[in-house]
Parts: structure tokens; C-alpha cells; sequence
């Protein structure tokens, strides 16, 4: 197991960590506790996007309008703005961010230590049905088929860029619990 904090400085972290997984696995909520359980800033990227745009716009929206191009340049250059920080931090990543093309394989390893929230697509898919589908699964015949086979791609990413699984506890706590517990030495 990788030792993600140095003894030898008061146990504080030599990498970021990141968290990652696909939409609504609970990166925010479990971001959130871990950060505070660590007493290191939380970073969320949508959130960054959304400031970076002007803060007058979701996510969703930015998407929409913009396209996807403009998305992604401005999420690799949050990512790679991040991944220079030394600070050290935990930070939520978008559902795409290791497929993201104009995000260089090094910034993605230099992002820090990565763990992958490995929710099930029935839980994940509940959350954003509850949230409101976005357009491309309204117009789905079978929504949760085409959430699924969505995430089918994406899981293999995460299988291939995180250096921890995690399956998300009962509550943000636990589950940031479950991480300190296994990845910090």
C-alpha cells in the first residue's frame, strides 16, 4: 500500500487525494469528511468550473451550452493548476476527467493519490434520477440501461488510474473512516 503521509512531517500528506468514480458515487460528500477528518481543503472541480465560468451556470448548463470541447480544456486546466498546487489536498474529480483527452497522462498520475468510489450503478442511478436525468438519459429509451453501459467504459478508467477501491460505507464518515484506515501509514 502506497504511505500517502510522511511520519518523518507530522503525518501531513506528500500527494493529494483524489476521488474519483462515476456521477453521483458520493465524491462530494465523502470528499468532504475525508478532508476534514484530515484537516486539509476540500476541492471540488465542477465547483471550479462553474467559478471559472462566471458562477452564474451548473455544470450541466456549462456542458450544454458550451459543448463538450470547452468543458474539458477548462476542466485540464483546473486539473492541471491542481496538480502543480503544494498544497496538498483532497479533491472530487468529474465522472470524465481520467478520459479526458487534453488532460496529459502526467498531470493525471501527478494529481495525487487516487481513490476510486465504486458505487453501484443502481444506487448512483437513483441519486440522479432524484436530482433530475440529465438530456441524453431523458431521451434514452431505457435511462438506467443507458447509465449503465455509460459507466461500463468509465469503470475500467478508474480501474486503470486509481491506486484504492473503495465501496462507499453507510455515511460520508465511514466511508472517509475506510480510506484514513487502509491508505494512511
Amino acid at each position: 500500500m502506497t504511505c500517502i503521509t510522511d511520519k518523518n512531517i507530522n503525518g501531513q500528506l506528500k500527494y493529494n487525494i483524489v476521488l474519483c468514480g462515476i456521477k453521483h458515487c458520493g465524491k462530494t460528500t465523502v470528499g468532504k469528511a475525508l478532508a476534514a477528518v484530515l484537516n486539509v481543503p476540500f476541492v471540488d472541480t465542477d465547483d471550479l468550473i462553474v467559478e471559472r465560468d462566471g458562477g452564474t451556470r451548473s455544470v450541466r448548463e456549462i456542458f450544454k451550452t458550451e459543448g463538450e470541447e470547452y468543458f474539458r480544456k477548462m476542466e485540464a486546466d483546473i486539473l492541471t493548476e491542481l496538480a502543480s498546487q503544494p498544497q496538498k489536498m483532497v479533491i472530487a474529480l468529474g465522472g470524465g476527467a481520467f478520459s479526458n483527452s487534453f488532460v496529459s497522462d502526467t498531470v493525471k498520475h501527478d494529481l495525487g493519490f487516487k481513490v476510486w468510489l465504486d458505487t453501484d450503478d443502481r444506487t448512483a442511478y437513483e441519486r440522479i434520477k432524484a436530482e433530475g436525468l440529465p438530456p441524453f438519459l431523458q431521451n434514452a429509451e431505457d435511462p438506467e440501461r443507458a447509465f449503465a453501459e455509460m459507466n461500463i467504459a468509465r469503470k475500467e478508467i478508474f480501474r486503470k488510474w486509481s491506486d484504492f477501491q473503495c465501496v462507499p460505507s453507510a455515511t460520508p464518515e465511514d466511508t472517509a473512516r475506510t480510506i484514513t484506515d487502509r491508505c494512511l501509514q
